[in-house]
């Protein structure tokens, strides 16, 4: 599913098994990447990368076919999440940072009960 506007631009995130896109609207700049494609535990690790990249206002966008409940509380006191479903199978993820120095491990990749 691509949701993304015409001025998206590829970028690089290194250790990404996925696209990312940067794009802004309204002077904010949004990452993109979509890991409707792969399989566990390729999801964790894109959105600990790409929430790495964001500052102040950035908002994260993660395209998923289920809703990431594992990694919520990995990241719940750096970051504020908003889960919206697009389609019976397809979940956008919003992520925006909450908190200036991050307590968050970027490293905790696993999904536990999985």
């Amino acid at each position: 599913m691509n949701i993304l506007p015409k001025n998206a631009l590829n970028i690089k995130v290194e250790h990404s098994t996925v696209d990312f896109m940067k794009y802004e609207v309204d002077k904010v700049l949004y990452y993109y990447f979509d890991c409707t494609k792969v399989g566990h535990p390729e999801p964790m690790i894109n959105a600990m990368l790409g929430l790495q990249l964001l500052k102040d206002t950035d908002v994260l966008i993660m395209i998923h076919t289920m809703n990431p409940v594992m990694l919520f509380p990995k990241i719940k006191n750096d970051f504020d999440f908003i889960t919206e479903q697009l389609d019976d199978n397809i979940y956008k993820i919003s992520f925006t940072r909450i908190n200036t120095i991050l307590n968050t491990d970027f490293l905790d990749t696993q999904c536990e009960g999985l």
